[in-house]
């Protein structure tokens, strides 16, 4: 059993463009990675998650008030409840974590 697990911080390039786009430092210096993708879900309403394969784990997210979704180098499902949801180019990450930051990235940077 694994009792050494600790927080996922968010890296210097995620954290400076959080404080950018109106996230207030506060009493920390480095938002975890849950509380930046619940920052985005309540502040903007981009709703960001992973899922997994078995070549490893990739992120999606949703927002279809957001026109800035509609990116061209994005495809959306067509129908049903995905209909809104937004596939990053297919590229599967080793780590949970690594599939997070790179999620994070594009929302800052693209999205919002």
């Amino acid at each position: 059993m694994n009792n050494n697990i600790t927080e996922d911080y968010c890296s210097p390039k995620v954290s400076s463009l959080l404080e950018e786009k109106g996230m207030a430092r506060g009493a920390w210096l480095v938002p975890t990675q849950a509380l930046a993708i619940k920052w985005i879900r309540e502040n903007f309403g981009i709703h960001i998650w992973l899922e997994n394969n078995a070549f490893g784990y990739y992120w999606k997210t949703n927002n279809s008030s957001n026109p800035k979704f509609w990116d061209k180098d994005f495809r959306a499902f067509q129908g049903g409840t995905d209909m809104n949801t937004i596939h990053p180019p297919e590229k599967e990450y080793k780590e949970p974590e690594e599939a997070i930051e790179a999620a994070l990235l594009y929302t800052l940077k693209h999205l919002i």
